[in-house]
């Protein structure tokens, strides 16, 4: 008798759908009146896609639900992180909700408070939920909402010079998203003591500025004096200044600020490679013509051997083709860059791999 294997060949069945806890749909839909009566009867929450009743209450900003859920549950329900290690304070920062927000760092600061004086009496080791706060304020700063940063800047529940376990302080993490309001209120804060702050990859809020094309940001930095124009990242990040990173982004605003302020248009980063080779790689050709007018070699040689115009041939978005055939390119840097560097002729052999491969060059 042959074996049935009509299961193996059929698709599986769809998982069932979570059920939905009363608790839950009331927090969800911003019900807190059927959210208290729920609790009262002594409903259970459960979780759907990693989150609880307090996280979707933390997530959609139902700050009224967040109170019914603390009273009813205890403080402690508020820190609870979702499946994914989200914190609820992280979720309504995120957001943008205020209020939200107000509830539960209040929280936040109630902890800390009783763990202080708990562990001055010597009953309990101090505790607190750490980088609770900076997380919420880094991913407000994200965000871009500035009356969120503001709250948990000025109550306390967050200290802007702290980075997160991302390694970026706020000011990093809004500046590298053009957050123009929040770096301003960041900036600001303590006289431009945050401004010196670095990544872990030792970026500074310059580098972010330029990378982003967040002039107003950039003004201000530049302004200040308190960032070298000129500062350079790790060497295990390339060693490359705010300029390197304008250039290849094609940000022709940051290029003109930052020149303007005295970057070096010639300096190299850890790899040998000048801001005209990252612009002619990337295929920024108002970017490559605007250094050229500023003195950018067109000859230089980074630490694989290749000048800015064999990167313009090797690069995706440029006129490489023009040089590999050896027409005169028409248009942009291209004709520029042909003309400064003319003796730099390519080989017929130079493909758009040649960066991987240097022997043909």
């Amino acid at each position: 008798m042959a074996a049935d294997l009509s299961w193996f060949f059929s698709p599986p069945a769809e998982p069932a759908a979570p059920k939905v806890s009363v608790v839950y749909a009331a927090a969800s839909s911003g019900d807190a009146a059927a959210l208290e009566e729920a609790l009262s009867k002594g409903e259970a929450d459960n979780v759907v896609n990693g989150w609880s009743a307090v996280h979707v209450s933390a997530a959609k900003g139902y700050a009224g639900c967040l109170t019914v859920l603390a009273a009813g549950r205890g403080d402690d329900t508020l820190w609870v992180p979702s499946a994914s290690g989200e914190s609820p304070l992280a979720l309504a920062a995120g957001r943008g909700h205020e209020e939200a927000t107000r509830i539960l760092a209040s929280s936040l600061l109630a902890r800390r408070s009783f763990a202080a004086s708990a562990a001055a009496a010597g009953t309990v080791a101090a505790a607190r939920e750490a980088g609770a706060g900076e997380l919420a304020l880094a991913c407000a700063a994200h965000g871009g909402h500035l009356g969120v940063v503001a709250y948990l800047v000025e109550s306390g529940a967050a200290d802007p010079s702290l980075a997160p376990p991302s390694g970026l302080t706020p000011l990093l993490v809004a500046a590298a998203a053009s957050r123009d309001r929040v770096v301003a209120y960041l900036a600001a804060f303590r006289d431009g003591a945050l401004l010196g702050a670095t990544s872990d990859a030792g970026q500074t809020v310059l580098h972010k500025a330029a990378a982003s094309g967040c002039l107003r940001t950039l003004g201000e930095v530049l302004g200040s004096r308190l960032v070298a124009v000129d500062a350079r990242t790790d060497a295990e990040s390339g060693g490359a200044t705010a300029l390197h990173l304008a250039a290849g982004r094609g940000r022709r605003g940051a290029v003109e600020a930052l020149l303007a302020h005295g970057a070096d248009v010639r300096g190299p980063t850890a790899f040998g490679q000048t801001a005209l080779h990252k612009a002619c790689f990337e295929g920024h050709d108002d970017v490559a013509a605007l250094l050229l007018a500023h003195k950018a070699d067109p000859a230089a040689v980074d630490h694989s051997g290749y000048t800015p115009l064999h990167c313009a041939a090797a690069g995706e978005e440029t006129h490489g083709f023009f040089f590999l055939s050896g027409q005169r390119p028409t248009a942009g840097a291209a004709k520029s860059l042909w003309r400064a560097c003319g003796r730099a002729r390519i080989s017929l052999r130079c493909s758009a791999r040649c960066t991987l491969n240097p022997a043909p060059l």
